[in-house]
């Protein structure tokens, strides 16, 4: 994975300011396909142009052979995003058709050499109306007090998540409405195939407004597990894939071990031995996950209690 790129050089001629009567929201490029990987993401601030291609004429660098040096480029006006193709010879497709310039909504995407590019804006869709999770007073106090739980308790920790794909399809709507970056924790061309019901790493930024929202329709429901951690996403992706599958002890069968899940982890995590407790735990400063009872439980190599007594 990698972090949003920084800030270009912009080309001030066709920089524009974004209406003031839009609201405030960032728009999201992620590479879903391309042969420089996938999932990277690119931010992009309302009323902001950026160009991208394959060499420094570029604002976002994309290592894609069938890139041009400044392939097309991508502007942002704070509800919905116009690429435009910058020669003629620099084929783009917007939703699947050829174009040398359009608009794409929230959700649309553009393919430019062998590279393809979603497109969203944050935090686009509202929370379904149909939910198990009632939204009140008391929900709001409880998500406040998850999200507290949850944050980084030193400077040097960032906050991770492993979000499960198959329990809800709104948990990739969050993820893809989110500038924080993320990625599956399955690998190549059978896992892209996957991608729908994958478990996914996400690291949560600061200026994100992702935790809350994940919180707010996902605690209770057994999204997945949180983990706080001073190493970078790529160890910790490397660590968590390595417990994706697992060998039965009497049978020698390999067999997916659902550890996102917290209702399997905290089971597992008890009758584990003091090694196994080490090893999932490793480079991990703890895990946390939510109880029946809608606790945060916070897990470490030597113990297991719970880090609040909320009640959901």
């Amino acid at each position: 994975m990698s972090a949003s790129v920084p800030e270009g050089v912009r080309d001030a001629s066709i920089e524009r300011k974004a209406p003031d009567h839009l609201p405030w929201r960032r728009g999201i490029a992620r590479v879903l396909y391309s042969p420089a990987g996938r999932f990277r993401t690119i931010v992009f601030q309302a009323g902001q142009t950026r160009r991208v291609g394959r060499d420094e004429r570029s604002d976002v660098r994309i290592a894609d052979p069938a890139l041009r040096g400044a392939h097309l480029e991508i502007y942002f006006d704070g509800l919905r995003f116009h690429a435009k193709a910058l020669s003629a010879d620099a084929a783009i497709a917007i939703d699947g058709k050829p174009a040398q310039f359009g608009e794409i909504q929230s959700g649309g995407f553009v393919v430019a050499g062998a590279t393809t590019l979603a497109l969203h804006v944050e935090r686009r869709t509202p929370a379904p109306e149909a939910t198990d999770a009632p939204f009140g007073a008391e929900r709001a106090r409880l998500v406040s007090e998850v999200v507290a739980a949850l944050a980084p308790s030193r400077e040097t920790w960032s906050l991770y998540g492993v979000l499960d794909a198959a329990r809800d399809p709104r948990v990739r709507v969050l993820l893809a409405e989110g500038i924080d970056e993320h990625a599956s924790l399955y690998e190549g061309a059978e896992g892209a195939i996957l991608d729908e019901v994958a478990p996914y790493l996400v690291r949560f930024a600061p200026d994100s407004k992702l935790l809350e929202r994940l919180v707010t329709e996902g605690w209770g429901r057994a999204w997945g597990v949180f983990a706080q951690s001073a190493m970078g996403s790529k160890d910790v992706r490397r660590h968590f894939r390595r417990f994706l599958m697992v060998k039965d002890e009497t049978t020698d069968e390999r067999m997916f071990f659902r550890f996102y899940d917290p209702r399997v982890f905290p089971e597992f995590f008890s009758v584990a031995t003091p090694r196994q407790q080490s090893e999932l735990l490793e480079g991990l400063s703890s895990m946390s996950m939510e109880t029946e009872a809608g606790h945060v439980l916070r897990l470490a190599s030597s113990s297991v209690e719970p880090a609040s007594s909320m009640d959901a």
